[in-house]
């Protein structure tokens, strides 16, 4: 179901990371958020995907790492993904 094989551990890091995976991760972030206002992946790896990754973690009980591994990566794509809310910024 993933559009790009999982080939690396998306994180926040210093140096941003961006690719097409990150963006097919996002986008499908995106879907799975219940309160989502609609819109596409930037393809960046920031603090809001990483925020948005925690949150569906913990919603589909994976650790919580805010890093998308091997694992999250293989829930996020299945067709049980749980969707979440994420908390509205202020």
């Amino acid at each position: 179901m993933a559009p790009v094989p999982f080939t690396r551990v998306l994180q926040l890091q210093e140096q941003r990371m961006n690719g097409a995976d990150i963006r097919a991760a996002q986008n499908r972030l995106i879907q799975l958020t219940e309160n989502s206002r609609g819109g596409q992946g930037d393809g960046w790896f920031g603090p809001v995907t990483a925020a948005t990754v925690r949150v569906f973690q913990a919603a589909n009980d994976l650790p919580v790492t805010g890093r998308i591994d091997q694992a999250t990566w293989t829930a996020l794509f299945s067709s049980g993904a749980r969707t979440f809310v994420v908390p509205s910024l202020p």
